[in-house]
């Protein structure tokens, strides 16, 4: 699973800090998107390596400072089958 998070010009602008949980576990502490110090902290990727979706994924994103938005999302099926 990817995670795709940039500032949004639809959503309020300004520093966003959040926790993000997938199937129940916390997998992203303190994800941060603040377009405006600069730092180039605009755009994020995160790449979720050991996520078992058995029919259907749950996430879930706790903002700690601003909001959470998610500007894309992206599944790929593994073979976890050793051959």
């Amino acid at each position: 699973v990817r995670l795709h998070f940039s500032s949004s010009p639809i959503a309020s602008a300004g520093r966003r800090v959040f926790d993000v949980y997938a199937q129940d576990e916390l997998v992203l502490s303190d994800v941060t998107i603040d377009p405006s110090d600069g730092s180039g902290q605009e755009t994020a990727e995160h790449v979720l390596e050991q996520v078992s979706i058995a029919g259907s994924l749950r996430l879930r994103f706790v903002p700690k400072e601003g909001t959470a938005v998610l500007a894309g999302i992206e599944i790929e099926k593994r073979d976890t089958e050793k051959r």
